[in-house]
């Protein structure tokens, strides 16, 4: 538990250092990889209107790279309709929510698990 304290307060204090969204964000997913010991770490923003999320950035293997990459939002339940902004998934290729759409999606990555948090403004998911 102070790990954690103490990892968020040096992020806090990173994250204040700076107000270029660009580099908030790109020190927020190193910091996040390293803490969590994962070889990739990103954001997303979600367009309902086209039931797609486009990845923003993304650290993968020690780089933060802005991504563009644009993919269906199939499989994935809306955390304002079921109540849930975190999700841990252990194994994304069985998994009820993500198995049908696995190969096609998660499975192209090279992913098998998943932690994630949903940003809900104003009652509407509009990032993960």
């Amino acid at each position: 538990e102070l790990e954690d304290e103490h990892f968020l307060l040096t992020l806090s204090g990173e994250l204040q250092a700076t107000t270029d969204p660009v580099r908030v964000g790109a020190i927020a997913l190193a910091r996040l990889a390293r803490h969590f010991g994962v070889a990739d770490c990103g954001w997303a923003s979600v367009d309902h209107a086209a039931g797609t999320y486009t990845v923003r950035q993304e650290y993968r293997d020690g780089v933060v790279a802005a991504d563009g990459t644009t993919r269906p939002l199939d499989g994935w339940a809306d955390p304002v309709d079921d109540g849930s902004t975190l999700r841990a998934i252990d194994d994304l290729a069985t998994d009820p929510m993500t198995r049908a759409t696995y190969a096609a999606t998660f499975g192209t990555l090279g992913f098998r698990a998943l932690l994630g948090a949903a940003l809900v403004r104003e009652g509407r998911w509009v990032a993960l």
